[in-house]
């Protein structure tokens, strides 16, 4: 379908060069601009009625590249296509235009990158998948597209060092959702006698039984209950953790909150009734609960993990500093060393973190989840999946010193719940996901997570090393 907006790079044959030279895998994401700018450079009179040259052909490098991704992935983003034509851009104080989204697709800021490889092993079946997708990212600041796009390119460079050129992700099966009702009681021995009650073998049993068929239909099932007792002034609070397996992407946090208050009612307040024990109901979701309450000991959501191996020699080559001088390439700064590589992380990834006292650390890693969930808005929000642990260690793998490089995801959901928009079925079109899959798209849409968190890291150890970080902001400020 052709535009109106569009007929001048139409009837020049550029943007079915573009897309061409896209499905070839000749040009960059980051290059469609510079080169419809090639194909079709303006003169005196189109400049002036396209006061935004950059917005223009940022706009039009959107377009070609929805027609790629259409064709190249056979899925259709009518909303993405329709949204804009023009990019926003700013205007620095250097007087340049900076468009505000790079690689800009469209809709409420979305931004694409990729193609994103991952190959992802199923922890305990051994089943792998490998995938290759474009990902949709709303970021809130600049410099996150671009420090993906990087590292996916220092990703793929692994491949001339005998490596995968891919991130290898490890996920668990299931996906668990919590509730943890909490009580008072008036006395250690109360909370002991409740427990010991709850825990008789017959009752426990029939408790996870009732619980499972209850949750059957969203192909999930109650896996087993833990108790955990804090101490309240004279009072003893205790947490019963109903932990729900989902298998796949289910309504699961809806479900399980349902279910629990009614396994409260049948079956642990009868029996506390019956053995004359005192108490009193705080919270249907409280004590061990995790809603909304990122945390290391939180059981939820699923375990995610990747893993690079960088070998030394492509840390000392792929981090060096070249420059041309007088038509002769020059190492201007030398690579980083393995124990270098490992220092630096350290320090930033967990001395300062613990001397803050913080959960996580303060790398773009979370910013980076941040514009993936609001390009797409799942049910569940970025902070909840936010406990993310960066490693890096030294070891030898086949004979060969390096670091070994790992990501993990503590408690990552993604679901089919919550409201649906058009930008979120297109995105999620994009990145391959079915909604009414059950196994494959909640493994799919983990690896391409990790691979491009890993992408953002390692490109922010690369520009901390090089002392460049400053240089990315140089369109920005004089």
């Amino acid at each position: 379908m052709i535009y109106k907006k569009d007929r001048e790079l139409e009837r020049s044959g550029s943007m079915k060069s573009v897309v061409s030279e896209l499905m070839r895998g000749e040009l960059q994401l980051h290059k469609v601009s510079d080169r419809l700018k090639q194909l079709y450079p303006m003169n005196d009179s189109q400049r002036q009625r396209h006061a935004n040259t950059e917005g223009f052909y940022r706009g039009h490098a959107a377009e070609a590249v929805r027609r790629f991704i259409e064709e190249k992935y056979e899925v259709q983003l009518p909303y993405l296509r329709n949204s804009a034509l023009a990019c926003p851009v700013i205007t620095s104080e250097k007087g340049n235009q900076i468009p505000i989204i790079a690689q800009y697709l469209g809709g409420d800021g979305i931004s694409i990158v990729g193609p994103v490889a991952a190959e992802v092993r199923k922890r305990k079946e051994g089943e792998i998948y490998s995938f290759e997708r474009m990902v949709p990212l709303s970021p809130v600041r600049q410099g996150v597209v671009e420090g993906v796009s990087y590292g996916l390119t220092m990703i793929k460079k692994l491949g001339n060092y005998g490596e995968h050129g891919k991130v290898s992700v490890t996920i668990d099966e299931t996906s668990r959702a919590t509730r943890s009702p909490t009580m008072k009681f008036n006395s250690t021995y109360d909370a002991n006698a409740a427990i010991a009650a709850l825990k008789e073998e017959n009752f426990y049993e029939d408790l996870l039984k009732t619980g499972s068929r209850k949750v059957e239909c969203i192909n999930g099932r109650l896996a087993e209950l833990t108790f955990n007792k804090i101490n309240s002034g004279y009072d003893v609070e205790l947490s019963i953790n109903f932990i729900y397996e989902m298998f796949g992407n289910s309504f699961g946090h809806e479900a399980a909150t349902g279910i629990t208050g009614k396994l409260m009612e049948s079956h642990i307040i009868p029996k506390l009734n019956s053995l004359g024990i005192e108490y009193k109901t705080l919270w249907l979701a409280g004590g061990e609960d995790g809603d909304l309450r990122p945390a290391v000991r939180n059981v939820r959501g699923r375990n995610v993990s990747g893993t690079l191996f960088l070998p030394g020699e492509y840390l000392m080559r792929e981090f060096e500093v070249r420059e041309t001088v007088n038509g002769e390439r020059k190492v201007m700064m030398p690579g980083i060393s393995i124990s270098e590589f490992c220092e630096m992380h350290d320090s930033k990834y967990h001395r300062w973190t613990d001397f803050q006292g913080a959960n996580s650390h303060t790398g773009m890693e979370n910013e980076i989840l941040d514009a993936l969930f609001r390009a797409i808005r799942p049910a569940s929000p970025a902070f909840v999946s936010s406990v993310i642990n960066v490693e890096a260690r030294e070891t030898e793998r086949r004979n060969v010193r390096g670091v070994e490089y790992t990501l993990s995801i503590r408690n990552f959901e993604w679901g089919v719940e919550g409201i649906r928009t058009q930008q979120r079925n297109e995105c999620e079109a994009i990145i391959g996901i079915d909604a009414h899959d059950q196994g494959i798209s909640a493994a799919k849409v983990a690896g391409l997570t990790v691979s491009i968190l890993m992408a953002g890291g390692l490109n922010q150890h690369r520009l901390a090393h090089t002392g460049s970080l400053h240089e990315t902001k140089k369109e920005i400020v004089k």
